[in-house]
């Protein structure tokens, strides 16, 4: 190791000190022996390389720092400076960090500038012991999303027009280091420069706008410009969170809108995390082909560990496995782009159709006593979205289905894309109902015409997907996420239901849901391996 070592920090000294004390030391037992294997002191020798002198300070041991985070994590302590005070307190954990505290500073720091692809790694080792036991192999993966809230306040922002006055202040030289004397001095020198380019547009309204907040333009917030221009370059927004540039305004589980990240975890049926993404795309709507690479990816990089530490080489069982899977989403994610995407990466996956959900939606509410969307049909007309879609047609209030009569082809933008496949290609598919001179309520269907007809425009992908939702075989393989998906975010989320990340950048938010990952496999592999042996 780079770094010097610090006294009594390895494998038989900590694990013979933590046995002794029973029942209170079982976690970290096992993130010890996690910590200390092969795999991950190669990878947190990378990290402690960056320490390449031997003089100095003994800098804190990468996997100390892991440990720490991973015990913390596990015992729900998502705040730095309660980790810091842990260390402190739990004479368990003083164990493992040899009577050690690393600071708040430190801990920061290992969230934020560790390399991701190690921290990407540490995770999918998780995934190489799994195999090891014979834990890994799967049928179906389930996938949801859940919002991650930044520690960054919603009201302290940054617009692009404040962006260009930092830049024009940088340019004349001018910032302050938030004292009274200091800022007075910029304000006089700007209302110097006010009068002086009193008949410049532009340069009279930026100033007027710095003015506004003097306070912004203080010397700390000069050295990040590089970093705002990045991610204005990353978003179409008119704002970026000051104190978290990479984050993005969306939608929360709690109906207002915050600054945050959408985190994607892909599972197995044995409730065995696979992938973990954070995403800037604020809808499930267009995230698949960030996902799936990311899946790919983690496949890839799973194959050589499990070839340079694993026991098993099962190697085109685990091909097999990604390749006949079945992949199963809710309806957020039904949209053409998503379909698309899997059809691309050769996925298997199953995504229910918004208009089957909202009929399942109004069948529970039904279920109990609470009142539907449905329209009523003796006050006014009603259309498509109020007949149940059924296999290759549609079902009316009345019981007469409109079958799946022609298929039409299409001319449009869409279709014009260049080298699409044919199943991408929207086309008419028209359903026609026989039955209309003998329905009592034909006055109320759709248009007046002999027959009553309902026409989708979509694509075959769209369509196929749609009926699958229609057989009851896909519809149990779908109720299977329900207590995979809310188990495994449950446990990824903060004591108060929300998932507040813990550092301050976008590199910091990565590293942390690797480590919460991590520690959920870990604990999941003991529970296996205790009902499996």
């Amino acid at each position: 190791m780079a770094i010097k070592e610090i006294e009594g920090f390895n494998y038989m000294d900590i694990k013979k000190k933590l046995l002794i004390e029973g029942k209170s030391a079982r976690c970290l037992v096992t993130i010890v022996d996690f910590v200390f294997s092969d795999c991950i002191v190669d990878l947190m020798d990378e990290l402690n390389s960056e320490f390449p002198s031997s003089l100095g300070n003994r800098a804190f041991p990468r996997s100390m720092l892991l440990g720490v985070y991973l015990y913390c994590l596990h015992f729900h302590n998502h705040n730095l400076s309660d980790m810091a005070r842990e260390c402190e307190i739990n004479n368990v954990l003083r164990i493992f960090t040899c009577g050690k505290s690393p600071s708040m500073p430190t801990l920061k720091r290992f969230l934020s500038n560790s390399d991701s692809l190690i921290m990407k790694n540490v995770f999918l080792y998780t995934l190489v012991q799994l195999n090891d036991l014979g834990l890994l192999n799967f049928l179906r993966a389930f996938v949801d999303g859940t919002d991650a809230l930044v520690n960054g306040s919603k009201h302290y922002t940054l617009t692009r027009d404040e962006l260009e006055a930092l830049q024009l202040m940088k340019k004349w030289k001018l910032s302050h280091n938030n004292s009274f004397q200091s800022k007075n001095r910029v304000k006089m020198e700007l209302l110097r420069k006010q009068r002086r380019y009193k008949y410049d547009k532009k340069i009279s309204e930026t100033i007027g706008i710095i003015l506004g907040r003097l306070d912004l333009y203080n010397k700390k917030i000069f050295k990040r410009i590089k970093e705002f221009k990045r991610s204005f370059n990353e978003t179409d927004k008119d704002y970026i969170c000051i104190s978290f540039p990479s984050a993005v305004m969306m939608p929360t589980k709690k109906g207002n809108f915050d600054f945050g990240f959408n985190i994607q975890e892909i599972m197995t049926e044995n409730n065995i995390i696979i992938t973990g993404l954070i995403s800037q795309k604020p809808n499930d709507n267009l995230i698949m082909e960030e996902l799936l690479t990311e899946l790919k990816e983690n496949f890839k990089i799973l194959l050589e560990l499990i070839e340079k530490y694993g026991c098993r080489r099962n190697y085109k069982e685990i091909k097999q496995m990604l390749k006949k899977a079945i992949f199963v989403f809710d309806s957020g994610y039904f949209s053409d782009n998503n379909l698309e995407s899997m059809d691309k990466h050769e996925i298997n996956g199953l995504i229910m159709p918004k208009i089957i959900s909202r009929q399942n939606n109004n069948k529970l509410r039904a279920q109990n006593d609470l009142p539907t969307k449905e329209k009523n049909y003796n006050l006014k007309k009603y259309g498509k979205k109020d007949f149940t879609r059924v296999n290759n047609g549609y079902l009316c209030k009345k019981g007469y289905k409109l079958e799946l009569n022609k298929i039409k082809p299409i001319n449009s933008k869409t279709n014009n894309r260049k080298g699409i496949s044919d199943s991408w290609k929207e086309q008419s598919y028209i359903h026609e109902c026989q039955a209309c001179t003998r329905c009592s309520i034909k006055d109320k269907c759709l248009q007046i015409s002999e027959f009553k007809t309902i026409t989708d425009r979509v694509s075959p992908l769209k369509y196929e997907m749609t009926n699958k939702f229609t057989q009851q075989r896909y519809l149990n393989i779908y109720k299977e996420r329900f207590h995979i998906s809310e188990g495994i975010n449950g446990y990824l989320k903060n004591t108060n239901g929300i998932l507040h990340l813990i550092g301050s950048n976008k590199v910091a938010a990565k590293n942390e849901i690797q480590l919460r990952n991590t520690m959920y496999n870990l604990t999941r592999m003991k529970n296996l391996k205790g009902t499996a042996y």
